[in-house]
């Protein structure tokens, strides 16, 4: 295939994608796309194979079977440095900065080592992250020393700093207050409104909706819907593998 990047088409592919380990099934043959400028949202029960997907599309885990497409191009074996460098960032569901260090290095590392940048590149790149997640005022500060919302808000600035165009967010919202929830939504949608697509695996469903486009619903690996949050969140299959047949969507929310 040429390397010429396609922009026409969606900017990011799964096809087919599978993962075995042994005997056990983690994803089985998931397709869907991502459009640009798209927020789309994964749901599932635990275990249903979510993180392992995301996975697969960062780079971090190979699949057993299946492609992964970015702008076109199949990038299946593509390493993760190499897809964050251009343009898919995924944040890790448990926050792991470098604590002994500050929220402004972590930062800049990110810049430098996540997205390939350089000097003052770097730099502006690391401010700009830290001014948009509202973490500027406590860049001297050891990271940490942040509180759990600091850290998501540090998690993001990282990401922020590689430039992605795709950003994966694993259950970004876990743990957090209502109220840390109301500013982390904003924030997202202000990432999103910047035109950057966005896949997010969250439990945290009414922070989700209020940001995705659309929904997918995985369980035991499986797609089981796609379609409008609304839609998804209706539907028999996702309800079954949320609450088993006895129970109403009212408990999600």
């Amino acid at each position: 295939m040429s390397q010429e990047q396609n922009t026409d088409g969606p900017v990011l592919e799964a096809r087919d994608l599978t993962k075995r380990y042994g005997a056990l099934t983690v994803n089985d043959a998931i397709r869907f796309s991502l459009t640009k400028g798209e927020a789309l949202g994964v749901l599932g029960p635990n275990g249903a194979g979510k993180t392992t997907l995301l996975k697969m599309l960062a780079g971090s885990v190979a699949p057993t079977e299946g492609k992964v497409l970015y702008q076109g191009r199949d990038i299946t074996a593509l390493p993760e440095p190499h897809r964050c460098r251009t343009g898919i960032v995924r944040t890790s569901q448990v926050p792991q900065p470098f604590e002994q260090i500050s929220v402004w290095e972590n930062v800049l590392t990110a810049a430098s080592h996540g997205g390939g940048l350089h000097g003052h590149v770097a730099e502006d790149a690391a401010y700009t992250a830290l001014k948009r997640t509202g973490l500027l005022d406590r860049h001297a500060k050891s990271a940490g020393s942040l509180s759990l919302m600091g850290r998501k808000r540090l998690e993001l600035s990282r990401a922020l700093a590689c430039d992605p165009k795709v950003l994966l967010l694993d259950e970004i919202a876990g743990g957090l207050s209502d109220f840390e929830v109301h500013d982390l939504v904003a924030l997202i949608k202000e990432i999103h409104a910047s035109g950057v697509s966005i896949i997010w695996i969250e439990h945290v469903v009414h922070a989700l909706v209020a940001v995705v486009d659309r929904l997918i619903a995985l369980d035991f690996g499986e797609l089981i819907a796609e379609g409008a949050p609304k839609e998804v969140m209706e539907g028999e299959a996702f309800k079954r593998a949320y609450f088993g047949e006895d129970h109403g969507l009212g408990e999600v929310m």
